[in-house]
């Protein structure tokens, strides 16, 4: 599958061209609890394995 360098990650932010810029800590958290917050189960006892 042919693949294409979109973006760079380095040091503490991910920067895909004019579009993303952002702190690789909020995209951590955005990909852990993003689905069990729209779920409502994050603080329910779920756990990330």
């Amino acid at each position: 599958m042919p693949a294409a360098l979109i973006g760079k990650v380095g040091g503490s932010g991910l920067t895909v061209g004019p579009w993303i810029d952002e702190a690789v800590e909020v995209l951590s958290d955005a990909w852990r609890f993003g689905l069990p917050k729209a779920l409502g189960v994050l603080g329910s006892g779920w756990m990330i394995q």
